[in-house]
């Protein structure tokens, strides 16, 4: 029985992009469900525009999405001799020719097709010709395509498909300076995607999910996938990318992820941000608070970042929830959370309290203080929020903006 072994070839031009991704993932999990092969080859032919750097961007986007591969990464430049080998034989055998057109001479050829109203494709100018070769031109290795007849193959998603011969065009198969016709990637990176808050396994969900379904399951994980994959659940409509539905998908996929992880996460981001963790929780804590708030890891660093560095309440917001009817009170409260047992418990108590004491609704203590402490009109249970914040800081601010 044979082995299957499938093949991801990306273009050295540029970073990992989305479309490139799920192609990976697909042809991953199709290896992985038959326990075949996948193997990475680098199509770095077009020499001009392949860089080391996009090699690593490539295997960093592989590596972080969790595709491994088990033979390679092999890089198309070195097999250029074979190539070469190969296409001699075939013009040997009658399979493929040399064409000595220049490039002027194919624009010139393809604008008068158009003008007449034709398909530009090449006219077969050098397929069967007994002219001798143009000094000084090196020529390009064509594949000599029959005239007559039709392609016929089945695919495994579209099913049957044929082409006529006759609008086939004798493609080239090595170039004149003998490389490999190269293909050109998208600029769209997954790494991009990194730096935007999504978890890998989000994305790699949502891209399982992005031309191929099993039953009505959203959410599943990468060993549910190579258990399900199948070909024949492929879409054959094109997919549409819709980023509100990986939002959701990161959404659910932040809620159930591990704190301590997340913790490392925002650390990360606020640090890069110049945000000193020193004066606030553990990360870990800060997460627990507003993951179940957060689209993305940069939502949840933005949310989690009132509790070390909260932005100063705007003048407009101080007017609208600061007013002399709630000075006294809060006041009043300021004194009590000098001396206060700083739990959320206990703050949470306290304001209520206070509330009461005053005859204030709740939220006519709580704006003002989410206002003042958290510089914000909205923000998680506010108790949750004092408590982990310092206690120096939030009596600061208090003292600050109530004198």
């Amino acid at each position: 029985m044979s082995t299957i072994r499938t093949r991801f070839a990306p273009s050295p031009t540029g970073y990992l992009h989305i479309g490139g991704a799920r192609t990976a993932l697909f042809s991953w999990a199709y290896a992985r469900k038959h326990g075949g092969k996948f193997v990475l080859r680098i199509e770095d032919t077009d020499l001009e525009r392949s860089t080391q750097a996009s090699v690593q961007a490539i295997l960093d986007g592989l590596s972080w999405l969790g595709i491994d591969w088990d033979e390679g990464p092999e890089f198309q430049m070195q097999r250029l001799a074979r190539y070469q080998e190969i296409a001699e034989r075939m013009i040997r055998e009658g399979h493929a020719y040399h064409c000595y057109a220049t490039k002027q001479e194919l624009d010139e050829m393809r604008e008068a097709q158009r003008a007449r109203g034709e398909k530009p494709r090449y006219d077969g100018r050098w397929r069967d010709s007994t002219r001798t070769p143009p000094p000084g031109v090196p020529p390009v290795v064509r594949l000599k395509n029959p005239i007559g007849g039709e392609v016929i193959f089945n695919d495994l998603v579209k099913g049957p498909i044929s082409f006529a011969n006759a609008e086939l065009d004798d493609f080239v198969i090595l170039r004149a300076d003998g490389e490999r016709l190269s293909k050109r990637q998208g600029a769209v990176s997954v790494m991009q995607y990194h730096e935007e808050g999504y978890l890998p396994e989000a994305l790699v969900n949502y891209l399982a999910r992005l031309g191929w379904s099993h039953g009505d399951d959203e959410v599943f994980s990468a060993t549910q996938l190579v258990e399900w994959f199948d070909l024949r659940h492929i879409s054959r409509s094109p997919a549409q990318f819709n980023p509100e539905k990986l939002g959701w998908m990161n959404h659910e996929y932040i809620k159930v992820a591990d704190d301590a992880r997340l913790g490392r996460e925002v650390s990360q981001r606020l640090e890069a941000a110049g945000v000193s963790l020193a004066d606030g929780p553990l990360p870990l804590e800060a997460v627990k608070l507003f993951k179940d708030r957060a689209r993305t890891l940069v939502e949840l660093a933005d949310g989690a970042r009132l509790l070390y560095a909260p932005a100063e309440p705007t003048p407009e917001l101080l007017a609208q929830h600061v007013t002399d009817a709630v000075r006294g009170p809060l006041r009043e409260l300021a004194n009590e959370l000098a001396t206060l047992a700083w739990t959320r418990e206990e703050i949470g108590a306290l304001v209520k309290r206070s509330a009461a004491t005053h005859s204030l609704k709740l939220p006519q203590l709580m704006m003002p203080l989410r206002a003042i402490i958290a510089g914000t009109g909205q923000t998680p249970s506010l108790d949750a929020v004092i408590a982990l914040s310092p206690r120096e800081r939030v009596l600061g601010r208090l003292e600050r903006y109530l004198s």
